[in-house]
């Protein structure tokens, strides 16, 4: 493809808006965020907001004003885990045509075992994980909105600090476990061997994920 065509392809592209996780500010998705510009053609920013000081209601419905204060729309969204959950619920609750699609990235939709299990028995965790903990411990009981592809990329690498204060029963990524990842009517649902932390520094994830948005479906893994 010329340089041009290039130009023209990053043009066409929807937006792509990443959401970080819990205690994430954003920088820690830069390469995430290159690597899906890159795969993508197409520019991607990030969605900043307090992870533990906000109420999940006040966080999503900023979320949704910065998705409508955008010049171009629909977008795609990528959320990672905490974000995930925020990204589900946006694009909920945007008017139809606001969202083209979106992938979620270690997301407890479920609920996580880890945050329970913290919130149960480990004083003043309640203070660290921050207002969105019955969010985070309890998950997300909705469906995508009719005419938005979602896939979700689940980690079994099984590294993390979810480790420390819980034991999983199955394939986790150290902090998630896969069936906590499970979202009926998504498109898909992939489980890649890396970690919750390493799904923002794969090259391999931010592939799958741009193949995603491209064309609602992620690519057969090898061996698969």
């Amino acid at each position: 493809m010329s340089v041009a065509a290039d130009e023209v392809a990053a043009r066409a592209a929807p937006l792509i808006v990443t959401i970080p996780g819990l205690w994430n500010r954003g920088i820690e998705g830069w390469l995430l965020r290159r690597h899906l510009s890159a795969e993508a053609k197409s520019a991607a920013v990030v969605f900043r907001y307090r992870t533990t000081g906000d109420t999940f209601e006040h966080t999503r419905a900023r979320l949704m004003d910065f998705i409508e204060s955008l010049p171009a729309s629909p977008v795609n969204l990528v959320g990672h885990s905490l974000g995930g959950l925020l990204a589900l619920a946006a694009l909920n609750d945007l008017p139809p045509g606001s969202v083209h699609r979106a992938v979620l990235l270690g997301p407890p939709l479920r609920g996580s075992r880890a945050v329970r299990s913290a919130l149960a028995n480990i004083p003043g965790s309640r203070w660290v994980i921050g207002r969105k903990a019955p969010l985070l411990s309890d998950g997300l009981d909705l469906a995508p909105p009719e005419g938005v592809d979602v896939g979700v990329i689940a980690g079994s690498g099984g590294v993390g600090l979810g480790r420390a204060v819980t034991r999983f029963r199955g394939p986790n990524d150290g902090t998630i476990a896969v069936d906590e990842t499970y979202l009926e009517g998504a498109r898909q649902h992939l489980v890649m061997r890396v970690t919750h932390t390493g799904m923002l520094f794969s090259s391999d994830v931010a592939r799958q994920a741009a193949h995603f948005l491209q064309t609602g479906s992620f690519e057969p893994l090898a061996g698969a």
